[in-house]
């Protein structure tokens, strides 16, 4: 979460505007790449006073038991996608379809957005059959945007087998406790120290 409010808060070159944007906005829904470069103005919904992305994951679509996700957004996220309402209208956000991968693509622009705000602890990686020690920014990608998600979110959530009077697993612990959209809205701003709006 520190490194995440760093991109938030600091100033952003116009140069990185758009990939930092879109770095923001799916860090804040933790979808995967091929979801968030589908998203569209028909994937927002508005429950009282925040609204909150509503969509199918495409990678496990072929389930049929699978229910859509509804993901809150945060209020850097809100402010993000209202920044392209006019100019987007069939988009969230400038998005990089079709380059994502490419020398000039959104991944090689995820690494050069963290290397830009010093985004580069040690994490430890295997590079000619030894274990070395390279910056974060170096290894990131759109993948890391679902990690940070993730792990933020984790990191706030309490285990429902906490109390320790139902194993985990059990189905009446499913059956008889759970977030609805509100109260999921009210933890990710925690999550995320956003404030509500």
């Amino acid at each position: 979460i520190d490194e995440l409010l760093i991109i938030i808060n600091k100033d952003c070159p116009s140069e990185l505007e758009r990939v930092r944007d879109c770095f923001l906005l799916q860090c804040a829904v933790g979808c995967r790449i091929e979801d968030f470069n589908g998203l569209t103005w028909n994937n927002i919904s508005y429950k009282d006073n925040f609204c909150y992305v509503h969509y199918v994951p495409s990678k496990t679509s072929h389930r049929t038991d699978l229910k859509p996700i509804d993901t809150p957004l945060v209020k850097f996220a809100y402010d993000i996608i209202l920044k392209y309402k006019e100019t987007l209208p069939n988009m969230l956000v400038p998005c990089y379809i079709g380059n994502v991968t490419g020398k000039g693509g959104y991944n090689k622009q995820i690494k050069n957005l963290l290397e830009h705000y010093e985004i580069n602890r040690s994490v430890i990686t295997r590079k000619d059959g030894e274990l070395k020690p390279i910056p974060l920014y170096s290894l990131a990608s759109s993948k890391i945007c679902r990690k940070t998600h993730v792990d933020i979110l984790t990191k706030v959530a309490l285990n429902k087998y906490s109390s320790g009077l139902h194993e985990e697993g059990s189905k009446a612990v499913d059956r008889y406790t759970g977030l609805n959209l509100e109260e999921k809205y009210k933890l990710y701003c925690m999550a995320f120290k956003q404030p509500e709006y």
